[in-house]
């Protein structure tokens, strides 16, 4: 543009049809300058170039003529259609901006997706028209391995022509359901916008971590009910031993035949161990108010394996403890936190007359799980399902209130407490705390 300008005042002296074709050069910077500088563009650009030649129309006539008025029009349409130029290239720059807008939009929402579909512990497989995997979430990796496997088990579970229908839309339901023993499938056909087939989708679920969950909360409430019911037996019964022992030792002082003094010791002994069951019970049923503060479950396992040292001494039994979070803090109270850990190892100590004891302890996401491992007998799956009901024991001298107390301590820390076992191959007791939990 500014080589054109120059040209024109160079050669004033060249006829006005040159400086009318050299004029026509200032079109080539306008429309490039309208075009990708859009409205702003053309109008500096457009101005610009009144300013440039205007000067030269009074130069080149000398006098204001009706020829600089013709000329001046057509500087008036450099100004049109460069606004115009530049009104229609600023339109279509917000619509691809708006485009580009909504094609981020769309990436991000399926990029969401994607994350929220394969953070599923649900399995989701989806199928193209000719039948093939287009889709699979991280979910599905549970259950399969290879694509090849997913249609072995749709041949396993008879779901071919169920898929067949939902491919081709045959099917006149929204999704077709299937309940089996541990497994919850969905088949659902996949419609497009305006209903026309784009494929179908496999929904696959595991119900075992369900029923285990069903399962807990049932053994929550059954241990709630019964605690209930504890505390009032415990204060009723409570009262009645305090007299027979209070009258038994008064007629010890009174009595001097030695099978009668005999008789009344074992009275007072069995007193005092009724007494002791209702402590049990009382702990379990209301136990003492929490101690909740910053506790290390380092400190805890390095203190409970100093106690347990002491009842394995002598025996066939070792003790093997691994750690491997540095610093693994979590708020609770010490003492209780000792006492539940420490009825799971007695429990393993019992259970074994020879092999190792093993506690280790792990980071796992927002948990610290304590993994407690004997090598004992076992417990058979029938006894499993009632390890944590109260007076449920295996042991002549067991009360049966020790792992229900445990269960109550672990729950009262917002934990998780599990126990794997078969019949002469050991136990594998899995308690599960948080890392940041605030008790109220």
């Amino acid at each position: 543009m500014t080589a054109i300008t120059i040209i024109h005042y160079s050669l004033m002296y060249l006829d006005l049809a040159y400086h009318q074709l050299l004029r026509t050069f200032y079109y080539i910077p306008l429309l490039y300058g309208a075009y990708h500088y859009r409205l702003k563009g053309g109008l500096i650009l457009s101005l610009l170039i009144v300013v440039l030649y205007a000067p030269h129309l009074l130069f080149y006539f000398g006098d204001f003529t009706v020829e600089i008025i013709n000329q001046s029009l057509e500087l008036l349409l450099f100004i049109i259609i460069g606004l115009f130029v530049g009104f229609l290239s600023q339109k279509e720059f917000d619509r691809r901006k708006a485009l580009e807008h909504q094609i981020i939009k769309l990436a991000n929402l399926e990029t969401y997706m994607h994350d929220l579909i394969d953070s599923l512990d649900t399995g989701i497989v989806a199928f193209d028209h000719s039948n093939q995997i287009s889709f699979k979430n991280q979910g599905v990796q549970s259950f399969f391995k290879k694509d090849q496997e997913v249609f072995d088990f749709i041949n396993e579970y008879r779901l071919n022509n169920d898929l067949k229908s939902a491919l081709t839309g045959q099917i006149t339901s929204k999704n077709l359901n299937y309940n089996f023993c541990h497994l919850y499938i969905k088949l659902q056909p996949i419609k497009s916008f305006d209903g026309r087939n784009q494929g179908a989708i496999l929904i696959i679920r595991d119900k075992t971590a369900i029923k285990v969950l069903q399962d807990q909360i049932q053994r929550s409430e059954k241990l709630a009910s019964l605690g209930n019911l504890s505390a009032g037996v415990a204060h009723e019964i409570r009262n009645p031993l305090g007299i027979i022992k209070t009258i038994s030792q008064g007629i010890r002082d009174e009595v001097t035949s030695p099978d009668a003094i005999e008789g009344l010791g074992i009275i007072e002994q069995e007193t005092d161990r009724a007494n002791d069951v209702i402590q049990w019970l009382l702990d379990f049923a209301k136990p003492h108010k929490y101690q909740f503060t910053m506790v290390n479950l380092k400190t805890i396992l390095i203190d409970l394996e100093k106690i347990i040292s002491t009842y394995i001494k002598g025996k066939c039994i070792t003790l093997d403890l691994e750690i491997y979070p540095q610093n693994p803090t979590i708020y609770g109270d010490a003492e209780k936190l000792k006492q539940a850990f420490l009825n799971i190892l007695l429990n393993g100590i019992q259970a074994m007359e020879c092999g190792k004891l093993t506690v280790y302890l792990k980071e796992d996401n927002n948990d610290y799980k304590i993994f407690l491992k004997d090598e004992g007998v076992g417990i058979t799956q029938e006894k499993l399902k009632n390890i944590f009901t109260p007076f449920y024991t295996t042991k002549d001298q067991g009360t049966g209130l020790g792992l229900a107390i445990t269960h109550r301590i672990i729950e009262e820390h917002n934990g998780m407490i599990d126990i794997k076992s078969k019949w002469g191959q050991g136990t594998i007791v899995t308690v599960s705390l948080p890392k940041e939990v605030k008790h109220d």
